[in-house]
């Protein structure tokens, strides 16, 4: 499957899911749903602090079995 969007949006879209619900985006999100928990995530993320120390583990493991289904663009 091919993203429009860079890894790096990729990651921190997911980082942000991962963060707010415990798990990744759904492999078949649409671009838009992802650019769109992409910014709404950001503000959830903003007033809980604590999300972003405290949701770390096994975040790295799940995104890289996750990362292989994808291309991007650079």
């Amino acid at each position: 499957m091919h993203l429009n969007m860079s890894i790096k949006t990729y990651k921190e879209a997911n980082w942000r899911m991962w963060c707010v619900k415990g798990h990744l985006c759904p492999i078949d999100w649409t671009e838009r749903a992802i650019l769109d928990t992409h910014q709404s995530y950001f503000h959830r993320m903003w007033y809980n602090e604590e999300a972003s120390y405290t949701a770390k583990d096994g975040f790295d493991e799940k995104f890289a079995e996750q990362i292989k289904k994808f291309s991007f663009i650079s």
